[in-house]
């Protein structure tokens, strides 16, 4: 059986593809060097699949990116064909790459009927972590979650599916490996087990857990869009999604955020200011308006 790690970038993907990997499913081409525990021939066909629509790992617009996924070049075909025939012959086995979140349609011409473990952390969290690696403001951060998880989400509707969480594999990580494996087992993905027991518990290195957002406070600083995502995963719930929700238009429009936006105490206030004049919450794109009218 074939497993597809899914989640934005920073949100906890390479844990839980390690732990796949401990309890015993395949990874492929994995460098020794390589931290993220993604197959390098598999990333390279995503970014070309990216770049094939003017897209990047951190400008996305699922949309286009799914509409170009069904007519792409022969030779990513033939890539594609080769990587999926060379983990078939070591089954069980796993990919992961955050790329698969908007790429989905393109893998899913080759994957036969895969287990997909869709991997949540709070956005805030995941977009404080690109910002202190890629220097990506906060606000695109977000936007960029938002529009990863609803592709996610979008892309498995119908087909085998879990929802896993990154807390859960910081504070239990055996426990964690243990219902990963039940639920694994139950959508047919045989020959794995928790017996790399020692292992498992050593995977978990809290020290690496730097970006964390105040719990009372961090739900403050997403958009009413996100917030509506973000709850039911974080409470063990996949929610549905529509086509129509799948646009990137605020992706867009959240990296041209002005420098002076960027600083965290200048966007919470602005922010702020602006939910307390519509008594709601605001879209990003109302938001991000009614900010360029003020400066005009």
């Amino acid at each position: 059986m074939r497993v597809l790690v899914l989640g934005m970038h920073r949100s906890g993907t390479s844990a839980y593809a390690q732990l796949l990997e401990l309890l015993g499913c395949h990874m492929g081409n994995i460098s020794v060097t390589n931290q993220h525990w993604e197959q390098v021939e598999v990333k390279r066909i995503n970014d070309a699949l990216l770049r094939q629509v003017g897209c990047t790992w951190r400008l996305v617009d699922p949309q286009v990116i799914a509409a170009a996924c069904s007519a792409t070049a022969p030779e990513l075909n033939l890539d594609a064909r080769a990587v999926v025939a060379a983990l078939d012959a070591r089954l069980p086995w796993a990919l992961k790459d955050p790329r698969h979140c908007v790429t989905l349609p393109f893998w899913h011409r080759f994957v036969e009927d895969p287990v997909h473990v869709l991997v949540y952390r709070h956005p805030l969290e995941t977009a404080q972590s690109l910002k202190a690696r890629d220097g990506l403001p906060l606000f695109a951060g977000c936007a960029l979650w938002e529009a990863s998880t609803r592709s996610a989400l979008y892309h498995t509707q119908g087909r085998k599916r879990l929802l896993v969480n990154y807390y859960d594999l910081l504070q239990d990580p055996l426990g964690t490996a243990s219902r990963l494996c039940e639920e694994l087992l139950r959508l047919g993905v045989q020959g794995i087990s928790t017996d790399r027991r020692d292992e498992i518990v050593g995977l978990v290195d809290l020290g690496r857990y730097r970006q964390r957002a105040d719990s009372a406070t961090r739900d403050d600083f997403l958009t009413g869009r996100q917030r509506e995502l973000a709850a039911p995963l974080a409470r063990g719930e996949l929610p549905m999604v529509q086509e129509e929700d799948l646009g990137a238009d605020f992706v867009l429009e959240a990296l041209q955020v002005p420098e002076e936006l960027q600083n965290e105490r200048a966007e919470r206030h602005s922010w702020r200011a602006e939910c307390r004049k519509s008594m709601r919450p605001p879209t990003f794109l109302s938001f991000l308006r009614s900010w360029r009218r003020s400066e005009t």
